[in-house]
């Protein structure tokens, strides 16, 4: 298996926003991209890791972990991404909007992702000393177009999700600026 990076981010914000369709926005993305857990069998279930604390003051700390895959029909390339949740100090406060009460979320919440072309997804180079020979060359020269036309895919689809993300907390995005779906901003 030959990893390759394609893009890294991270995404701070800290103010009033709803966690939990934040976390929803982000999985409904996931999915309707064909992405699924990288553990083989397990579907959906991305997540691989949920801590959760609740201080005295009710104040809650998060950890959570996710680790996709887009298994393609190439025998060569799979997607990756894998996302990581903190929260600090979030609380549940309640906010007016249009005359109503409506419970949502204060507090900093950090989404970091990583997204990584897999390359040999079968170590067909690594397990045929033939082709290890001519990995290189496969690489840098006769499989380069289509390992770029992949490279390119992933960080459209990485991008994609920042803006998503950026869209739904109301922050600068690098696109073109359109209505986020599945929820208002912010989720209130």
């Amino acid at each position: 298996m030959i990893p390759r990076v394609v893009d890294e981010f991270e995404i701070e914000y800290e103010d009033i926003h709803h966690f939990k369709n934040l976390y929803v926005l982000m999985y409904t993305w996931l999915i309707d991209h064909g992405f699924e857990s990288e553990n083989e069998g397990m579907g959906d279930k991305f997540e691989t890791l949920y801590f959760e604390k609740v201080h005295q003051n009710e104040a809650k700390e998060h950890h959570i972990w996710w680790r996709t895959k887009k298994r393609l029909k190439s025998d060569f390339f799979d997607y990756k991404i894998r996302i990581d949740f903190q929260t600090i100090n979030l609380k549940s406060t309640k906010v007016m909007k249009e005359g109503d009460k409506v419970n949502t979320n204060v507090g900093d919440s950090i989404i970091r992702g990583k997204s990584t072309l897999i390359m040999d997804k079968h170590d067909y180079f690594k397990k045929n000393k033939l082709l290890k020979l001519i990995e290189h060359r496969y690489i840098n020269f006769w499989g380069k177009s289509r390992i770029d036309e992949h490279y390119d895919e992933l960080q459209n689809l990485s991008f994609n999700l920042k803006d998503t993300i950026k869209q739904y907390l109301e922050l600068h995005t690098s696109g073109s600026e359109k209505e986020p779906f599945y929820f208002p901003p912010k989720g209130i």
